[in-house]
């Protein structure tokens, strides 16, 4: 059978499909981060049923050394912050409702030099957090809280490959390792098809945020591009 030269470019990929194959984006976890600098929609408060975020994540050769990896005001407990943080050699997630602070641990063994898939699923209707690296829920049943989120526009930024306390774009705690395709979604993803097609690169619709590292302009016409520090 011959094949043309679009079906050689094409591949295994539907035409129309809309992937992200970005070979990620390297921080040294010195002083490298990105940022959004405009930031209404990436509040939890301006979902409605669900909020959720999440992207690949390739770990450096440290894990022991606290880092901030990707979120909104990871670094200071403010009402509405949310993202990822290593610290001593295990990775959580925290979330903040106005009840209090959340931390959720993973379930795996967090290695060294090792590529993650995360999602967090905040359930804002059925008042749950769920946890999941790699399609496979860390905290089952997910974990229930109360109290509602805070809007933070245009005081904290999202950053990625840093944390953030004070209003603005200064980081701290920087992350050393590779982050790619980082999405946000005001919409329920977190099912196995739609995990599986997102780790598969694959668009899933309504992206409110769509990061195909390394380009930091917002990915297939998303908005939010990010601007990167000493990168």
């Amino acid at each position: 059978m011959r094949l043309n030269i679009g079906q050689l470019l094409l591949g295994s990929r539907r035409a129309g499909e809309v992937m992200a194959n970005g070979a990620g984006q390297t921080f040294n976890g010195i002083d490298e981060y990105a940022y959004v600098a405009d930031n209404g929609d990436l509040d939890i408060a301006e979902a409605i049923t669900d909020f959720c975020f999440g992207g690949y994540i390739k770990t450096g050769s440290d894990i022991t050394t606290g880092a901030y990896v990707f979120g909104k005001s990871v670094a200071g407990s403010m009402i509405g912050r949310y993202g990822f943080i290593i610290s001593s050699g295990i990775l959580k997630c925290i979330i903040q409702p106005s009840e209090d602070s959340i931390t959720i641990d993973d379930n795996i063994s967090f290695a060294i030099n090792t590529e993650y898939h995360l999602l967090i699923r905040i359930d804002l209707t059925g008042k749950k957090i769920y946890f999941y690296i790699d399609n496979v829920l860390q905290n089952t049943g997910g974990l229930a809280f109360t109290g509602t989120f805070a809007t933070m526009e245009n005081k904290f930024e999202f950053i990625l490959g840093g944390g953030n306390n004070s209003t603005g774009t200064t980081a701290s705690l920087f992350f050393s390792g590779q982050l790619r395709d980082v999405r946000i979604y005001h919409k329920d993803v977190s099912s196995s098809v739609n995990q599986t097609a997102w780790m598969a690169g694959k668009k899933l619709g309504d992206e409110i945020a769509w990061w195909n590292l390394p380009t930091l302009t917002g990915y297939d016409g998303t908005d939010y591009d990010l601007t990167g520090v000493n990168l």
